[in-house]
């Protein structure tokens, strides 16, 4: 379990890293509300992995399903960002999956690179 916790915490911070850099870059090629939109987005990201992993971690201890939280915050995000006329959809939307960025990445430094 130590390393699976050692790996959860670097994708979380390679994942902060990710969308930090990102975001900064949105900012300066598009407009402020795009870059917050993005922020918004990839802040549901982290969150999402967080509660991803806390379930992982708890496989074998605890039998029930709690995916509907995770769905509910995908559902949510996603509602709001397409209700409201400051939130841009799309920018949420990418901002959400640089998760996937964190670990695809992370699985390709695994598989290729590590020595």
């Amino acid at each position: 379990m130590e390393e699976y916790y050692r790996f959860q915490n670097q994708l979380l911070v390679v994942t902060v890293a990710i969308s930090a850099f990102i975001c900064m870059g949105v900012c300066l090629k598009f407009s402020l509300p795009t870059a917050l939109s993005y922020g918004i987005g990839a802040c549901a990201g982290l969150i999402y992995l967080g509660m991803l992993a806390r379930n992982v971690a708890q496989i074998g201890i605890e039998s029930r399903d709690s995916s509907g939280g995770r769905l509910a915050l995908v559902a949510v995000i996603f509602l709001v960002s397409l209700k409201l006329d400051q939130i841009e959809f799309l920018p949420v939307f990418f901002g959400f999956l640089t998760h996937k960025l964190a670990l695809v990445g992370h699985t390709f430094w695994d598989a290729f690179l590590r020595d």
